[in-house]
């Protein structure tokens, strides 16, 4: 998005793009997975909305799943944001301190329940 795009994720037109983009990868992925190659698509799926719409889509297409969920403390998650914004070379959107304390509040842990295989994969940093 960086690279094609001069906004940001707080700008209004960010969203539609950004799901453009994923629809366009998404192509790709499927050309990779009918060729037997696995693929990681690394998706903000913050809300079980948004798995749930994934999980489908891979299922249509007739291909296994697993979401992958970080399990990282705030306060690790704050130092690894603090070092990416310090870091101009990286490629990647700066996103203020405080933001990361909204957004924790937004992002809804993978639970059993939603019918999604997941693997936790913890950190203390």
């Amino acid at each position: 998005m960086l690279a094609k795009y001069e906004l940001t994720i707080f700008d209004d037109e960010y969203g539609h793009l950004a799901r453009t983009e994923k629809d366009a990868i998404w192509k790709e992925a499927q050309d990779a997975l009918r060729s037997g190659r696995d693929v990681v698509l690394d998706w903000s799926l913050w809300s079980r909305k948004s798995r749930l719409e994934w999980t489908e889509k891979v299922v249509r297409s007739g291909h296994a799943y697993k979401l992958l969920f970080f399990q990282v403390p705030l306060s690790e998650l704050k130092l690894r944001l603090a070092k990416r914004n310090s870091d101009a070379s990286a490629l990647a959107h700066e996103i203020p301190l405080d933001k990361l304390e909204d957004f924790s509040h937004v992002f809804e842990v993978p639970r059993m329940d939603e019918g999604i295989p997941f693997d936790v994969i913890a950190s203390d940093g």
